[in-house]
């Protein structure tokens, strides 16, 4: 779903539009009842019963406030996540008013980028018995690294985003 939702936005959205706006209240109230249906009928629950159930829990929730692993780990995917949503957020602007295409092709440009994010994780599928976590950590944070200071040097040398979007 994290895959899929984001180039099929496009279309849903221009659909969403042409109902009226208040579609988009009933659209969000029909998912989020559909997803507390789910949660509640098909998602078990994994944690032992307790008799105290609160303090075991706040214990444990402390123990990884606590450990600066765990801490990194949250940061490190927050903002990956952030930069996500910031990107998808920005991009049917970029491409429909700083780059002159169509909006139609804004969901084809999407769809693209989250391609390369489920080929990114269908590889990590089959990675992750034979490679350390601890590896594939580093190595995606240096692939992302790499392609940042990509994007900065082709950005400030052609200084046009049309090289780097491939639009052209």
């Amino acid at each position: 779903m994290l895959v899929d939702a984001p180039p099929a936005a496009p279309s849903l959205a221009a659909s969403l539009a042409v109902s009226g706006w208040r579609s988009i209240f009933v659209a969000l109230g029909l998912l989020g009842l559909a997803n507390s249906y789910l949660v509640w009928c098909r998602l078990p629950e994994t944690s032992e019963r307790n008799r105290h159930d609160a303090p075991p829990l706040m214990k444990s929730y402390g123990k990884l406030l606590r450990s600066p692993r765990f801490i990194g780990f949250v940061l490190g995917g927050s903002f990956a996540t952030t930069a996500i949503y910031a990107f998808v957020s920005a991009a049917p602007f970029i491409f429909v008013q700083q780059l002159h295409r169509p909006p139609h092709e804004v969901g084809a440009y999407l769809a693209l980028n989250f391609l390369g994010t489920w080929i990114g994780s269908l590889a990590a599928s089959r990675l992750i018995g034979r490679v350390p976590p601890r590896m594939l950590l580093d190595g995606g944070n240096l692939i992302g690294c790499f392609g940042t200071v990509l994007f900065l040097l082709l950005f400030l040398r052609i200084a046009s985003p049309f090289p780097v979007s491939c639009c052209r």
